[in-house]
């Protein structure tokens, strides 16, 4: 059996809109994320909304801290975020409240083009250290990591070909035993065609490639994934704008007894309007439907289980202005 496992990434986009008052830059200050119960009222006008996160932000747009609620109000998570004078994070703190609760720092180094190299991760008593050894143009070749101090548990080693695309990844563990490699091979235009794929485990290992195939302007318009052989692997189709802007993403699996087929639609601005998973039987559907507001946020999100409505999730930005000076 094969399920498709999505994971559902929402990126906020920082930007600057040009006014044409004596107001100069907006950047957003705080955002809000609500949800309410639809299943039992679905008349948008007189749901029961319930706080769920708040993020806020610094002057440079930077995400600063995030709070994600329980539904009776009290923090669940929370997460701070420290900066450098280039806007590079250099601390993240994360607090879980569940339970006892816990704590997650992770501290972050950069060499002087900005190219991270030490990152340390710390969990209440315990930590992990990454060491990363760049090239002069900044391109990874070893990383390093480290518990309990100085003691190496694992390494990385990437290599380049002549105009400096990634050819090989392999992971090594202390003994320098394999634990995973990938190979990047490339068409004749530099476009990505095929990877090479091995993962060991701990009581077996994967081998497996995975291919890209591109229209005549460089879109990725067909990809096939986890294939070991011809029977067995997942398909994505995509459709693109004449824009070059993404249209459709449709991924199903191909020989499997059961699979979720996912479909996302795009408008033309690369906003994702339209996004549905259905079961391998065709029975079962989740569909979720997106609103934006005149600055490309989406603002409003619908969540329907077979065609009914069930969650309605709304985000709220407060908006912070800066006067121009006046000279």
């Amino acid at each position: 059996l094969a399920t498709i496992k999505m994971t559902r990434i929402i990126i906020i986009f920082l930007f600057l809109i040009s006014c044409q008052s004596d107001m100069t830059d907006n950047a957003f200050q705080t955002v809000t994320v609500e949800t309410a119960d639809a299943a039992d009222n679905p008349s948008p006008d007189s749901l029961y909304f319930i706080l769920q996160s708040e993020e806020k932000y610094n002057k440079g747009g930077n995400l600063v801290s995030k709070i994600e609620y329980y539904d009776n109000g009290k923090p669940e998570h929370q997460y701070t975020f420290e900066y450098n004078d280039n806007g590079l994070i250099e601390k993240e703190t994360f607090k879980d409240n569940y339970g006892k609760g816990s704590l997650t720092i992770k501290e972050f180094k950069y060499n002087s083009h900005d190219s991270l190299i030490f990152r340390v991760i710390t969990e209440n008593d315990f930590s992990v250290k990454d060491s990363l050894i760049r090239h002069q143009d900044g391109r990874l070749q070893t990383q390093k990591t480290f518990i309990k101090g100085d003691s190496l548990v694992q390494f990385k080693i990437l290599k380049y070909n002549k105009s400096n695309l990634l050819t090989v990844e392999k992971r090594f563990n202390k003994d320098s035993l394999l634990l995973d490699s990938t190979g990047y091979i490339y068409d004749n235009k530099g476009h990505l065609s095929e990877e090479v794929i091995f993962r060991r485990h701990e009581f077996d290992v994967e081998d497996y490639h995975n291919y890209h195939t591109y229209d005549s302007v460089g879109n990725p318009i067909i990809s096939k994934w986890y294939l070991d052989n011809d029977s067995t692997y997942t398909k994505i189709d995509r459709e693109f704008y004449p824009s070059g802007v993404l249209k459709k993403v449709e991924s199903s699996g191909v020989g499997y007894k059961k699979s979720n087929k996912i479909v996302r639609k795009f408008d033309d601005k690369g906003n994702l309007t339209n996004h549905k998973i259905i079961d391998s039987d065709s029975v079962k559907n989740w569909t979720y439907e997106y609103n934006y507001d005149s600055n490309n946020k989406w603002i409003l999100k619908k969540s329907y289980f077979q065609d009914e409505l069930k969650l309605v999730t709304k985000r709220t930005f407060n908006w912070r202005k800066t006067v121009a000076n006046s000279t």
